[in-house]
């Protein structure tokens, strides 16, 4: 999926098709964290039709090179054990729609030969078409999966209901569109949109703010 100024990266594991629930949290810890993965600021999605599959969107392009090039990556999850990451590029989409119109003539071809079955090129049109009506509808499916922000290295005294004025104020959604949770363990916030939002304009945007 491309989304602009966003750079993915696909992020697989072996932890099976059915994945914690606290592992895009883990994930979003780890990849925003330069010293752990390399990486900076970024945005952990949930693949729609694959939810054993992750992808990492970075800005800018450099954090991105920066994971890619570590050879090793790894996360730990209490009770589960460490799994090792798979972390590549994402299939590009305009290369699988090429591929789809590279094989029309030759089809066409083929049900040149057999006048027998004339219908052969509009079946083969139609199955093309409900494909690329399928890739079209991706960004839109993406748009209802959750999104995180973490906020890192917060005071002791910041609670819940601190954190969730802030994200109000600064988002103008109400409490009923996101959830807050505070990992003391580690000194983290993390907020997870139950709607569509821009996270990288919110991560903006909560820059010149102070959680007191």
């Amino acid at each position: 999926m491309a989304v602009p100024g966003y750079f993915p990266l696909l992020v697989e594991g072996s932890w099976g098709p059915d994945p914690p629930k606290s592992l895009i949290t883990k994930l979003q810890l780890y990849f925003q964290s330069p010293k752990r993965s390399g990486g900076g600021e970024c945005e952990v999605r949930q693949e729609p039709c694959s939810p054993a599959r992750f992808l990492v969107l970075f800005h800018p392009l450099d954090v991105r090179e920066n994971v890619l090039e570590r050879e090793n990556h790894e996360l730990a999850l209490p009770g589960r054990g460490t799994f090792k990451l798979t972390v590549k590029l994402p299939p590009d989409p305009n290369e699988v729609h090429d591929a789809s119109k590279e094989k029309i003539p030759a089809t066409e071809s083929k049900a040149k030969e057999h006048a027998k079955e004339p219908d052969a090129s509009e079946d083969t049109q139609i199955s093309l078409n409900k494909r690329s009506e399928k890739m079209e509808d991706i960004p839109k499916q993406c748009e209802n999966i959750p999104s995180l922000v973490a906020f890192e290295n917060l005071k002791a005294n910041v609670t819940d209901m601190m954190l969730t004025l802030l994200v109000e104020n600064i988002s103008g959604l109400s409490s009923d569109d996101f959830e807050v949770e505070i990992i003391r363990d580690f000194d983290v916030g993390v907020v997870t949109f139950r709607k569509y939002i821009d996270a990288m304009k919110f991560v903006e945007d909560c820059v010149p703010c102070t959680i007191q």
